[in-house]
C-alpha cells in the first residue's frame, strides 16, 4: 500500500527493430515513455549532428498522423451517430460498463482490410442531412399549418384577396376586448366597409376586413392605433381548409420518408457500427504508436528511448524484449534524488477504490507516502456521520451491490460505486448507534434498535459534537504523525522532533483548555494547571526552534513567535469537523419532516394514504440523494483541507504506461 518503486528505463537498438519494439511495448503495457530521449541520447556521447528527427521504418509511419486523426474523427462521428439507432449502445449498463466486442486477431485484421470508413462516414452524413432536411421542412409546414388554423372558416381562396379599382381587403388579427371600439371608430371614419369575424379565442379575434380604397389609409391608421396586425400568408392561394388538407398530406409523406430513413439508420448501425468500434480502437492504437515513435531519438542506424518502469515489471520487460533480438541494449537505473519519477499507486482491493478521492486532489510525489490507506477509514466514518441513518445506509449498500453485480462496471465508475458501498456500510453502523432509521422517532423503534443507540444527536447534540471534534483531533494528530514518520524515514530526525513531536505535545496540553472553553466541559483544576504550565513551556520551546531556518537571531526568534499563530489554525481545523454534526442533524431533521408531512396527508379522504406513500418515497429519495452528495463533498473536503495540509505535498506526475487503451475491443487469443 504505497507508491510503486520505479526504475529509469533506457532502450537502444538498430532502426530495423523499431517496429517490433513498439509492438512489444504496447502489448506489455509496462513502460512509461518520456519525452527527453534526444537530450539523453546526446548526453550519452552521441554527436548532435548525428541525431535525426525520425526514420520511417515502421508500417504505421507510412500514414501521416493527420490522416489517422481525421479517420479517428470520422469513426467517432459514426459511433455517435449510430448510437442513436443501436439497442446495445443505450441504457445504464452501457454507461457503467461500455460495450466490448470479443474478436480474434484474425477477425480484427479482416475488419481492418474489408471496411471502408469513408463510405460509412459519407452514408451517415447523407442520412443525417436528409433527416435534418426533413425535420426543417416538417417544422416549416407545421408552422404554416398553425398559421392557417385560425382562418380555416374563411370560405374564399386567399388568392382572391386582391385590390380592385374600388375596394381593398385585409386579414387582420386584433385584441378581442378592443373589437367593439375598433368597429365603432371604423364606422365613423369609413363610408362603407365589411368586418367579419372568422374565428376567435380567449384573447384574440381573427377578422376579414373589406373597405373602399379611399378609406384604406384612415382604417389602417385606426387598426395600427389599436395594435392590430395585418396578415399575409405567403405561398397559399387556395381556401385555408383546402391548403391545410394539402399540408397535412405532405406531412404524412414526410413522416413516411422519415420512417424509411430511420430504418436505413438502424440497418446501418446493425451492419457497420461494430466495425466502426473495432476500427476506432485500431486507429487510436496507430496514433499512439506514431506519438510514441516521435519520442524516439534516432541516428541513421539506431534508435534510443528513455522512460520509467515499475521495479516489479523489470523481469518481464527484459524477457519479452529479449525475444526480439539479443542486439537490443536494455538499461535500468534507480532514480536519482533530484528526479521525480511518475507515480503509480499500489493498494489492495479494499483501499484502491479510494485512490479516486486521492487523485481528485493530486498524486503524491515520489518521496512521500501514498495518503490513500490513511484517508479511507476516515472518509467512510465521516460519510456515515454526515448521513446518520441506518435505513439510508442499507439502501446505498443494496444499490451499490446491485450495480456491481448486475452491470460489472469498470474504471472510475466502479471505484466510485465501491466507495459508496463502503460508505453505506459505515452509515448503517453509525446510523444504528445514533438511532437513525428513516427519521422514525426513537421512542417507537423496536427494543433491539433502541438498545443499539449510544448517542442520540437529536436529543443530545452536544455529545455528537464532542464525537465529531474528537474524530477531527484524531485525524489531525494522524496527519502530523504521518509527516513525522516521513521525516524519520528520510533521516530528518531533528525536523520530526521539533516540527511534529513538539507540536503534538503542545496540542495535547491545549486540549483541556479547548474542552473547557469551547465545549463547556469540566476539567479538574490539577489537570488544567498542569496543561497550562506544559503549554507555556512548549510555547517557549516552539519560539526557540520554529524559526531555525531563518537568518540571524532576530529572524529566528521572530519566526518562532509567528509560528505560534498555527495554534489558531489547528483550532480552526478542529472546529471544521463540526460540519459532521450539522449534516447529520440536517439529514435526520429532513427525514422526520417528511414523515410528519406524510402522516398529515393520511388524513385527506380517499387519496390520503396514496399521497402519503408518494411523499415518503419522493421525500426520502430526495433526502438520500442530496445528503449522499453532501456527505461525499464534505467528507472529501475534510481530507483535502484539514488532513492533507498536515503531511501531503503532492505534485506527482501520473504513471502512464504505453499500452493498448481499447474502449471497445476485447481480443480473444484463444480463437
Amino acid at each position: 500500500m504505497a507508491v510503486s518503486q520505479m526504475k529509469k528505463f533506457q532502450l537502444s537498438g538498430y532502426a530495423s527493430l523499431k517496429e517490433k519494439v513498439i509492438e512489444t511495448l504496447i502489448n506489455l503495457g509496462c513502460v512509461h515513455i518520456s519525452d527527453d530521449a534526444r537530450k539523453e541520447f546526446i548526453e550519452s556521447g552521441i554527436s548532435k549532428q548525428d541525431v535525426v528527427s525520425q526514420i520511417s521504418t515502421s508500417s504505421f509511419s507510412s500514414i501521416p498522423i493527420a490522416s489517422l486523426e481525421e479517420g479517428l474523427s470520422q469513426l467517432e462521428y459514426i459511433i455517435n451517430f449510430t448510437a442513436n439507432y443501436s439497442e446495445k449502445a443505450k441504457g445504464l449498463a452501457n454507461l457503467l460498463s461500455p460495450e466490448r466486442i470479443t474478436l480474434s486477431p484474425e477477425q480484427i485484421e479482416k475488419i481492418r482490410q474489408n471496411t471502408d470508413v469513408s463510405q460509412i462516414y459519407s452514408r451517415c452524413l447523407d442520412l443525417e442531412n436528409k433527416m435534418i432536411g426533413l425535420q426543417l421542412e416538417m417544422s416549416k409546414k407545421q408552422d404554416l399549418l398553425d398559421e392557417l388554423s385560425p382562418w380555416q372558416n374563411f370560405d374564399a381562396a386567399l388568392k382572391d384577396l386582391q385590390n380592385t379599382a374600388m375596394t381593398t381587403s385585409q386579414l387582420v388579427i386584433a385584441k378581442k376586448e378592443l373589437l367593439p371600439q375598433i368597429q365603432e371608430e371604423i364606422n365613423k371614419a369609413a363610408e362603407g366597409f365589411e368586418l367579419r369575424i372568422i374565428s376567435e379565442n380567449r384573447n384574440t379575434a381573427y377578422l376579414f376586413l373589406l373597405m373602399l380604397r379611399d378609406d384604406a389609409s384612415k382604417v389602417l391608421a385606426i387598426l395600427n392605433q389599436h395594435g392590430c396586425k395585418s396578415v399575409r400568408i405567403e405561398g397559399i392561394v387556395d381556401r385555408p381548409t383546402k391548403a391545410m388538407r394539402q399540408i397535412q398530406s405532405e406531412l404524412s409523406l414526410i413522416d413516411e420518408e422519415k420512417i424509411e430513413i430511420r430504418k436505413a439508420c438502424f440497418d446501418l448501425a446493425k451492419d457497420d457500427r461494430d466495425n466502426a468500434l473495432v476500427l476506432y480502437d485500431l486507429t487510436f492504437e496507430d496514433i499512439q504508436k506514431r506519438q510514441v515513435e516521435d519520442k524516439f531519438a534516432h541516428t541513421r542506424c539506431v534508435f534510443f528511448i528513455n522512460g520509467w518502469i515499475r521495479t516489479r515489471d523489470e523481469i518481464i520487460v527484459r524477457r519479452e524484449l529479449g525475444k526480439i533480438s539479443p542486439e537490443l541494449e536494455i538499461t535500468t537505473l534507480p532514480s536519482e534524488k533530484d528526479e521525480q519519477p511518475p507515480i503509480a499507486l499500489e493498494n489492495n482491493s479494499y483501499v484502491s477504490p479510494f485512490e479516486f478521492i486521492t487523485t481528485l486532489y493530486g498524486r503524491p510525489n515520489y518521496r512521500e507516502f501514498d495518503p490513500t490507506p490513511f484517508l479511507a477509514p476516515f472518509f467512510v466514518i465521516f460519510f456515515g456521520c454526515c448521513i446518520t441513518d441506518a435505513g439510508y445506509g442499507m439502501i446505498l449498500t443494496v444499490i451499490s451491490l446491485f450495480l456491481l453485480k448486475r452491470f460489472k462496471p469498470t474504471g472510475g465508475g466502479a471505484r466510485l460505486i465501491r466507495i459508496i458501498l463502503w460508505s453505506g456500510i459505515s452509515t448503517i453502523i453509525i446510523g444504528a448507534l445514533t438511532g437513525g432509521w428513516f427519521g422514525i422517532d426513537t421512542a417507537v423503534l423496536p427494543q433491539l434498535f433502541q438498545k443499539m443507540i449510544v448517542i442520540n444527536p437529536i436529543v443530545n447534540p452536544l455529545d455528537m459534537l464532542k464525537l465529531a471534534l474528537g474524530l477531527g483531533i484524531i485525524q489531525i494528530f494522524t496527519g502530523i504523525i504521518i509527516k513525522a514518520c516521513a521525516n524519520i524515514r528520510d533521516r530528518r530526525f531533528i525536523d520530526a522532533l521539533l516540527d511534529q513531536v513538539l507540536w503534538i505535545i503542545m496540542l495535547v496540553f491545549l486540549l483541556p483548555m479547548g474542552y473547557s472553553f469551547i465545549l463547556g466541559g469540566k476539567v479538574l483544576p490539577e489537570i488544567a494547571a498542569a496543561a497550562s504550565k506544559g503549554a507555556s513551556i512548549t510555547a517557549i520551546a516552539l519560539i526557540l526552534t520554529q524559526g531555525r531556518a531563518n537568518k540571524g537571531v532576530f529572524g529566528k526568534l521572530f519566526g518562532g513567535i509567528i509560528s505560534l499563530y498555527n495554534v489558531v489554525g489547528y483550532f480552526g481545523d478542529v472546529l471544521s469537523y463540526a460540519r459532521l454534526l450539522a449534516l447529520g442533524l440536517a439529514t435526520s431533521a429532513i427525514a422526520m419532516t417528511i414523515n410528519g408531512v406524510a402522516k398529515m396527508a393520511t388524513e385527506i379522504p380517499y387519496l390520503g394514504y396514496a399521497l402519503a406513500l408518494l411523499i415518503l418515497i419522493g421525500g426520502h429519495t430526495f433526502n438520500i440523494v442530496i445528503n449522499t452528495l453532501g456527505g461525499f463533498v464534505h467528507s472529501s473536503r475534510l481530507q483535502f483541507l484539514e488532513y492533507f495540509s498536515k503531511f501531503f505535498e503532492g505534485g506527482g506526475q501520473e504513471f502512464k504506461p504505453f499500452e493498448k487503451r481499447n474502449r471497445y475491443i476485447a481480443i480473444n487469443m484463444g480463437q
